[in-house]
């Protein structure tokens, strides 16, 4: 995926998106390959947007931390497992890495939560903007923060955020030049993530009707 792992601001920011595209896009389709949504359509939309950069970022510091304190890899079952797994150990493999790079756990939470705020409080600036808040950016960037929240707390109880959601994806509607194939893929992924936590946390979808109306 010629030229997006260089995206980011800092080389910090550089080494944590990449990081999602080898360690975390692989593991979160059900078969990875060079069209991998969650890779293409996800840093294609990072490259000229930072509020992204910074949702993406926050992924992957959350990630980091969680592996080095529980220890876990993936079982390794599959192909984009195996790679996956293999690309981590290689990212964080201390040997090559330069001192400013090896943090703390410590180091790593307040690294976490100022790329998680940041993101956060710019998107909350963007969807302030009648035209900003239609780009693709922004369906985007909401969708890397619900990723954030699932890894960081489980499946959470996500109905206000869907409600969020749902009023953007009626605003985008009622304009048919911002439908796109890439609109389409994240209204399936928020209408999936939508029926997975309404059926575990036993409430009714909030996503039903309008993703039935964008796909």
């Amino acid at each position: 995926f010629t030229g997006m792992t260089s995206i980011g601001k800092t080389p910090r920011m550089k080494y944590l998106i990449n990081y999602y595209s080898e360690v975390i896009s692989p593991v979160i389709v059900a078969f990875d390959s060079p069209s991998n949504p969650y890779r293409t359509h996800i840093l294609q939309l990072a490259a000229g947007n930072e509020t992204l950069q910074h949702a993406i970022s926050a992924l992957s510091a959350s990630n980091l931390r969680q592996r080095r304190e529980t220890g876990a890899l993936s079982t390794g079952k599959t192909d984009p497992a195996r790679r996956s797994s293999m690309a981590h150990l290689s990212l964080t493999d201390t040997t090559w890495l330069p001192a400013e790079a090896q943090l703390t756990i410590q180091e790593q939470a307040r690294e976490e939560s100022f790329h998680k705020c940041f993101s956060i409080k710019s998107l909350n600036a963007q969807l302030a903007d009648p035209l900003v808040r239609k780009d693709d950016s922004i369906l985007a960037t909401l969708l890397i923060l619900c990723l954030f929240h699932i890894c960081d707390s489980g499946v959470a109880k996500f109905k206000t955020q869907f409600a969020g959601v749902k009023k953007l994806l009626s605003l985008r509607g009622e304009d048919a030049g911002y439908e796109s194939r890439r609109t389409k893929w994240f209204t399936r992924m928020f209408t999936w993530f939508d029926a997975m936590t309404a059926t575990v946390n036993d409430r009714e979808g909030e996503l039903g009707q309008i993703g039935r109306a964008h796909v």
